[in-house]
């Protein structure tokens, strides 16, 4: 599962100068936030990576994963790509054949 969080920010421009003059986290015109670090907002609202629940294997020969649900966590503008890795053992099963045969005559490795 691949999850994305999206932030942007809007910098007002002076148009003499072309300096940054501020940010404005609405999206409008007018500065209301002069610390860039804090005018992100993230798109849609949506600053969380929302929690998955590992999907069940069995009937593919698999155990139960050791992580049954990887949990929601909340992202931040400069937070690296985080990778999550669910594992799953594969199930064993034994066999016990019904009706064992003689093997064969050896092959001679000189002579195969």
């Amino acid at each position: 599962v691949t999850e994305q969080v999206t932030y942007n920010r809007t910098a007002i421009v002076d148009k003499v100068t072309g300096q940054i003059i501020g940010y404005s986290t609405t999206g409008g015109d007018t500065v209301d936030q002069t610390d860039g670090d804090k005018a992100w907002t993230a798109v849609d609202n949506k600053s969380d990576w929302d929690s998955v629940t590992s999907p069940d294997l069995s009937s593919k020969g698999y155990l139960a994963p050791d992580l049954a649900t990887v949990a929601q966590q909340t992202v931040t503008p400069g937070d690296k790509d985080v990778t999550v890795n669910v594992s799953y053992d594969h199930d064993v099963v034994p066999v016990n054949p019904t009706n064992p045969q003689t093997p064969g005559t050896p092959i001679n490795p000189d002579d195969p």
